[in-house]
């Protein structure tokens, strides 16, 4: 049977992954901008306004408030495939170009912390 010290334990955790799925949340906002990370340059493109940019091989389209890497020359095509990103938070990068995209929220720093290529 359960102890006191046991349910203690339990609540603590419980109330800890709580706090920490909670937080993530609200931090992040609505979609705004994509940020887009390349050798040549970093630029943050309104998701508000439909575009095509090229960076190198890769072909980035912000549509509908949604962005996708939607051609490249890479081997696997993995950038391709991850599809389109919706929400903050997500990303998606091209390895063998060196090309990252990430969407960010209105008012948000990113968590990113480091691009290693």
């Amino acid at each position: 049977m359960f102890k006191p010290a046991d349910l203690i334990i339990l609540l603590v955790i419980a109330g800890v992954t709580v706090f920490w799925a909670s937080s993530g949340s609200r931090s992040r906002g609505e979609p705004e901008c994509l940020r887009v990370v390349s050798e040549q340059s970093e630029d943050t493109l309104f998701l508000s306004c439909d575009t095509v940019v090229t960076r190198g091989q890769v072909v980035i389209e912000i549509k509908d408030g949604t962005a996708a890497i939607t051609a490249s020359d890479c081997p696997n095509r993995l950038c391709v495939q991850a599809g389109w990103l919706k929400e903050t938070g997500q990303l998606s990068a091209c390895m063998p170009n060196r090309v990252f995209i990430q969407i960010l929220g209105n008012g948000t720093e990113s968590k990113t912390d480091v691009i290693s290529y």
